[in-house]
């Protein structure tokens, strides 16, 4: 098992991993990036200081203008978040197309 340092290091290269990700367009990567790291933050416990580095501290203050964004911006979270459900919406309609065709064919077939 990796040492506690090992996994904040690990937590560290995600948040890099993600930003490379979200900067070329790559939204499933960039987004499973981000889920790894908050699932990892929450089972390992992680320290308060850190998961602030990683997320920023909006959750945990009232003031706007204390509000400090972690390695994992807010604002390309939000981004990659969105752009991953406008492509997996994609996905899902191709997928929709794909099988009434199939579903066409198959009745096509049945005729014969």
């Amino acid at each position: 098992m990796k040492s506690e340092v090992e996994m904040i290091n690990r937590l560290y290269e995600l948040a890099e991993q993600f930003n490379e990700y979200a900067n070329r367009g790559k939204w499933l990567n960039a987004k499973r990036c981000y889920d790894y790291a908050v699932t990892l933050t929450v089972e390992l416990e992680i320290d308060d200081e850190i998961k602030c580095k990683l997320f920023g501290n909006r959750a945990y203050v009232d003031r706007e203008e204390d509000v400090v964004d972690g390695l994992f911006s807010e604002e390309k979270v939000i981004k990659v978040l969105g752009e991953y459900i406008k492509v997996e919406e994609e996905r899902l309609q191709e997928e929709r197309i794909r099988k009434k065709y199939i579903m066409e064919c198959r009745k096509e077939l049945r005729k014969k």
